[in-house]
This record gives structure tokens, sequence and C-alpha cells, in this order.
């Protein structure tokens, strides 16, 4: 059965007094985590609204909504890895003449108008999905209703945000290449995860950036849902539903974390995470507080978690030196002649690691102005260890960049500061 809305009131107003793992069920830690995702959520440092119709939002007191699922011509879908998985809802499966295809409603309505698509909606079949905190990405249930089976990553015609979220053929080439770099880089290990994006379809078409994709998003590796609960980072420090204490408060005094212990695994690990992908494997994720999560374990451990390869930045620079593999998909790829190498480096440090985590992680970890400067000390300490051997690696120990705040911008739209922050 499906989740009713007052189901997920339900459980956001328990999140008050029971947020711990160790005191939830599967069903209910998969409920937990889609209501953090859904609504515990102030929102993104930069102000900009998502924009997204309220019936398909995450904010929407509807518990779900329909996808369309259409049959496309076979020889136009290029599908990677197996769909398998992504089929065991639908109630058509491909064959050889057609393969399914995953939509959002939103884009399927721009393509019928452009008449782009075969046959009419009275040949769709209908995928109920509960929306996340990016919108376009959702979460399909599976028949009880309660628990989490994968997500569709669905290409969306308009601006999300700040920037438009179709999912264009080098994009989902990106996202693919990525997963594959970052299992290499961290494969099934327990001191990092990440949501695999091994799989997914591509649809040919005339306009809409010569076709759409969409990406099966796994679950992490070596997840477990019996043990585990997977917080967004953006819920750490949203504004309590009720009372004055947060997601992180409550989870401290759950967990018995020490202060120590909290600086430790929200700060120093993503830290620690951050480097070792961006120095050792030339590996930029866009940290952002989406698309960071922390696994919590029943016994009060505690990993970062990231999703979303389609925002990874590719150091050829870094993987060469390295020893690494180089070239590849050109979309956020830097190289010896990219013009924005340092600027980027930093903008992805500095600006999104810095800005949108580690300074709301600060405020909220760190009790009092000493604690958040010996937090900010001992980052500076982390980075300036890592880079020894790399002194060209920023723009200069004195600058740092980011994007102003406004809509509109292109990749190339510094915003020049001094005095970095965090190194």
């Amino acid at each position: 059965m499906t989740k009713t809305y007052a189901e997920f009131q339900h459980a956001w107003r328990e999140l008050a007094t029971l947020p711990a793992g160790a005191l939830l069920n599967r069903d209910e830690r998969d409920l937990v985590h889609l209501t953090l995702e859904r609504y515990w959520n102030d929102g993104s440092p930069s102000g900009h609204s998502l924009g997204m119709p309220v019936r398909w939002a995450p904010a929407s007191p509807a518990p779900s909504f329909r996808i369309p699922i259409i049959l496309a011509p076979a020889d136009l879908v290029t599908v990677v890895e197996d769909l398998s998985e992504a089929s065991i809802l639908v109630e058509r499966t491909s064959d050889a003449l057609h393969q399914v295809f995953a939509l959002h409603p939103r884009m399927r309505n721009v393509l019928a108008k452009q008449q782009l698509l075969p046959g009419d909606r009275n040949s769709d079949s209908q995928l109920r999905v509960v929306p996340t905190s990016s919108g376009r990405t959702v979460a399909v249930l599976d028949a009880s209703g309660f628990r989490i089976r994968y997500y569709l990553k669905l290409a969306y015609p308009d601006t999300l945000g700040r920037f438009g979220r179709d999912l264009s053929l080098f994009k989902w080439l990106s996202s693919i290449e990525r997963n594959r770099m970052f299992f290499d880089a961290i494969g099934g290990g327990d001191a990092i995860r990440f949501f695999p994006e091994a799989s997914g379809s591509y649809l040919e078409l005339m306009g809409v950036s010569h076709g759409v994709g969409f990406l099966l998003r796994s679950m992490p590796m070596g997840h477990n849902p019996d043990e585990h609960l997977v917080v967004p980072a953006f819920s750490l420090w949203a504004a309590p539903a009720s009372g004055d204490e947060t997601i992180l408060d409550a989870l401290v005094r759950r967990l018995g974390w020490t202060s120590a212990d909290a600086r430790h695994f929200l700060i120093d690990n993503v830290v620690d995470t951050y480097l070792y992908l961006a120095v050792d494997h030339g590996l930029m994720p866009e940290l952002n507080a989406q698309n960071l999560l922390f696994v919590i374990g029943k016994d009060g451990s505690c990993v970062p978690c990231l999703r979303d390869m389609q925002d990874v930045f590719v150091d050829d620079v870094i993987r060469a030196r390295r020893g690494l593999s180089v070239g590849g998909v050109a979309y956020k790829r830097l190289n010896v002649v990219s013009p924005d190498l340092r600027e980027r480096r930093s903008f992805s440090f500095d600006f999104k690691l810095g800005e949108y985590i580690l300074d709301p992680l600060a405020n909220i970890v760190g009790r009092n102005d000493r604690a958040r400067r010996e937090i900010r000390q001992g980052v500076r300490e982390k980075v300036r260890q890592k880079l020894v051997a790399h002194p060209d690696y920023w723009p200069s120990n004195n600058t740092w960049f980011r994007y102003a705040n406004k809509p509109g911008l292109s990749r190339f739209d510094y915003d020049r500061h001094e005095r970095p922050r965090w190194r």
C-alpha cells in the first residue's frame, strides 16, 4: 500500500523524540528518510526555490504521484547495464520491438506537444513514486509501500533552482562514467559510500537536446536497511518541527555521541572523504547539502554517503600525476588547458563544501566560538598536509572563488574573494 500524508506527518512529529536508527524498524527507517528528504529541509543557502509545480514537488502534501512508463521503439533506446530491477514494478515489460522508458510527467507533456513520442497517453503505464529533495529524482517503493527499492533520476525540461535539469546525452553518459570512476576509487568500502548510477536508458529524439535519458540510482553498496538510517546533511541543521532540538541534537543525545564524536563523524570524515577523492583520484564531487548524506548505524557509527554522479568534476591533471586513466566524456572534465582549472578546485572546496556543508556543520557541532575556531584550524591543517606534494593546486593561498547569488550564470562566472575560511 502507499503511505498517506498523515503517516508522513506522524513520522515527522516523532522525529523530535525518536530519530535514532536504533529505535526504528526497517519500514520506519525508510519512512523517516523520505520524510527528512521532503520536509526537513530549509533550502539552499542561495535562497533560490525549486520552482516545481506543487503536485510533483517534494514539499507537496500528497504522499506520491505517478510517472508515465512508455514503450519506446527499441531501435531508438540505448540501455546501459541491466534494468530488470526497475522493470519489476512496471506493468509492461520490454520486448524485441519496444523498450520500457520512464519519463517525468512534465517531460511527457513537453514531448507530446512536440509530437516526439510514439503512441498516446492511453498506451502509457503508470508507476507510483515518491519525490526526493531534488524534485526530479524519485523513490520507487516495493509492494508494501514502505520500503525503498531504488531511485529514478528523470529528465526535467525546465529550470529547477538556478539551472536546467535536462538529461541529455553527454550528461547521461557522464553520470555512468563517473559512477565507474567512483567504484574504482571507493568500491564497497565501509569508510565512504555512494549511491551507484550504473544503469540507465537514453531515448533518441529530435529536439530536446536530441533525446532524453533516465538513470537507475541504486541503494549504496553495503547498505543494510535493517541496520542503517540514511540522513541528508541538510536535515541536521534544519529548523526543528517542534521544540528547539535539531536532528543533530537528537542524534547526539540518542546515540551517546560526545562533541568529539560529532566532529569526527560529521566534519573530519567528510573533509577526509573529499580530499581523498579530489587529491588521490581527481574526482571533485559537488558536496552541497543535498548531495551529502550520512549513513548512521545502530551501533552509533556514521559514514558519509555521496550521490549525484552527474555533478562530479574530473581533474585529469591530478589523475595523470597519480597514474590513473584520463580522457573520456568532456562534460565537467578539467585538464592542463582548462581556463578555470584552479578556480574550479577552489569553487568545489571553498564554496560548495565550505559554504554549503562546513559552515553550517561547524555552527552546530561547535557549541561556541572557541570550538568553531578549533574545527576550522583542524580542517586547515588537514588540507595543508594533504596538498604538500601539490603546491600549485589552488589559484593562490589567499583567494577563493564562488558564484554570485543570481540566476543565469555560466560555468565560468566566478566571483573572486579574499581569505579562504577553510584552508
